[in-house]
């Protein structure tokens, strides 16, 4: 029924127990010797990575060794530059177009809604006064 599945020191179930038979408790415990025997039975599964007579047998390694698939990596890192220039300038134009506009536009559009209640105030005093209906226009 169920599989006998090795076990360390610990009593924690191996993931891959055939890569660590072939090694010792030392050996395991060294970084690089881990992560080489990981890649190496990663590679047996995908189907190995091994020399022919012509070049590489794997097609995905001759694929993403080829000059088109490097050149697109280059092109794709170019478009991402510029793209990241883009939106930082962009950001940077945004920031000022709304900081210019905080500092001259608003106080601008304030005066001119008082002074249009200050017309409206002065025609309604004039109305109620009897005087006629003219528009009072200040300054000059």
């Amino acid at each position: 029924m169920g599989r006998n599945v090795p076990t360390n020191k610990r009593g924690t179930k191996l993931r891959n127990p055939r890569c660590y038979l072939l090694l010792s408790a030392k050996q395991l415990r060294s970084k690089k010797v881990l992560k080489k025997v990981i890649y190496q039975s990663m590679v047996k599964r995908i189907g190995g990575a091994g020399k022919s007579s012509g070049g590489d047998s794997n097609i995905l390694v001759r694929i993403s060794n080829s000059e088109i698939v490097s050149q697109g990596r280059r092109a794709a890192g170019d478009a991402m530059g510029v793209a990241k220039k883009l939106i930082w300038s962009t950001g940077k134009a945004a920031w000022i177009a709304g900081t210019t506009f905080l500092i001259l536009v608003v106080p601008l559009i304030i005066e001119m809604d008082r002074e249009a209640q200050l017309n409206e105030i002065n025609l309604q005093q004039a109305s109620l006064l009897g005087a006629p209906a003219s528009p009072v226009q200040r300054g000059m």
